[in-house]
């Protein structure tokens, strides 16, 4: 019992040699690794797509429409991909949907290197990218759950989100000279080989077998799901916190490309730097969370960073000069990932094992209200511009947070 309760201890306290606890997991480590180059593939596909598509239609209205179909796909398949989580063996569907990413990739770099692309093509592949993180992100984050201890969750949630980090550091501007340099379609074909790492990475995780209760229909499970969400009002917070940064934090990453072509004039390589500006404060806030251990009180964390996340996004929005635009989206890099971080650990610890990817995959279902914040924002984009349209979005954000420390106090305590 002594030694058990020193090594809390250790885990718990705070400071930077503890930061990279959660990599002396092998499993974890693995995790990690795939998840590094799962990121990479994000940041070229986005990168890639939003380009191209301005480049088509000129129009942030399209932007919008296109990343709509990731939402869509969302809402579609999220909350059966929960009971598949609890259902079946995590590392199955995690394979399963990487190779099938890669199957979307390759196809959409064939239509861009012919010249048949056309921005339908596009909405599709976003949608199909959507179903299948639908049943990805659930099996994902319930496995990881699974994998390290209670202790060590909110660490390896906050190394998960410093891979993220590290590759919109260095990915992102990569990615703004490969557009010039190889072309979009190039930047297709090179996720290819990250696809083929992280199944292989993904191949060397245990077969971990699902809970050992007795088997219902994949309704009732539903069901019983959504009953279970419904008598627990911290988890129903947590969620509407999750929604609110769907529809009011996430639009501003689709008009980028605005902001880049015609607010700064900064072309590829601009857009690139300003993707690389979300990465830095991206990792610099994670590796923060990362290294308090595992602390109380992560409530107040969650209510700070949100507060700092809507105003960061003010920031930005009216930003006088690139350079000031830069330092403004390292803020709501870092302020969105520790958000982000914070909210996803909270929800893990405080629901049991038994529907942990039920309610996770209601936390993802709720991203595929995503069009609900990008599209009407792009047309808004169009009518009164994209830096009008993101202030009114950070300012709602904030006040969505200081609602709940005023009506729910005793949020700021939840550990």
């Amino acid at each position: 019992m002594e030694s058990q309760t020193k090594e809390r201890s250790e885990k718990s306290r705070p400071g930077w040699r503890r930061t990279f606890l959660a990599l002396e997991n092998t499993n974890f480590r693995w995790i990690w690794l795939g998840g590094l180059a799962s990121s990479v593939t994000f940041q070229l596909g986005m990168l890639a797509r939003g380009w191209l598509i301005y480049d088509m239609t000129g129009s942030a209205l399209a932007l919008g429409w296109v990343s709509s179909g990731w939402g869509i796909g969302i809402l579609a398949l999220s909350l059966l991909g929960g009971v598949v989580a609890d259902r079946v063996r995590k590392r199955n569907v995690l394979v399963t949907s990487q190779v099938a990413m890669g199957l979307v990739t390759l196809i959409m770099g064939i239509l861009i290197a012919t010249d048949l692309i056309q921005v339908w093509h596009l909405f599709v592949g976003s949608a199909a990218a959507g179903v299948i993180f639908a049943f990805q992100m659930p099996a994902n984050s319930s496995l990881i759950a699974e994998i390290v201890d209670r202790e060590t969750l909110l660490n390896a949630s906050s190394l998960s989100s410093v891979a993220m980090g590290l590759t919109g550091l260095v990915g992102a501007p990569a990615a703004g000279l490969l557009l010039e340099r190889i072309g979009v379609a190039g930047v297709y074909f090179l996720q290819l080989p990250l696809y083929a790492f992280i199944v292989f990475s993904l191949l060397h995780l245990p077969l971990t077998l699902p809970s050992g209760r007795k088997r219902t229909s994949v309704l009732q499970e539903l069901v019983e799901g959504l009953r279970y969400i419904r008598a627990r009002v911290v988890v129903l917070i947590l969620l509407v916190v999750t929604l609110a940064r769907v529809l009011l934090a996430m639009p501003y990453q689709t008009f980028l490309p605005v902001f880049a072509e015609d607010v700064f004039a900064t072309g590829a390589w601009g857009l690139g730097l300003l993707q690389a500006a979300v990465g830095v404060g991206a990792t610099a806030g994670s590796l923060g969370v990362a290294s308090l251990g595992d602390f109380r009180r992560k409530g107040g964390l969650l209510v700070v960073a949100g507060l700092a996340l809507g105003g960061s996004l003010l920031l930005f929005a009216y930003a006088p000069s690139f350079h000031l635009a830069l330092m403004a989206l390292a803020l709501v890099g870092a302020a969105g990932n520790v958000c982000m971080v914070t909210n996803s650990t909270l929800l893990q610890t405080n629901v049991s094992d038994q529907v942990r990817g039920r309610v996770l995959s209601v936390a993802m279902w709720l991203w595929g209200f995503s069009p609900v914040g990008t599209v009407p924002s792009g047309a808004l984009a169009d009518r009164w511009g994209a830096p009008l349209t993101i202030a009114l979005q950070g300012g709602l954000l904030a006040l969505v947070f200081a609602a709940i420390a005023l009506g729910k106090p005793y949020f700021r305590y939840l550990e």
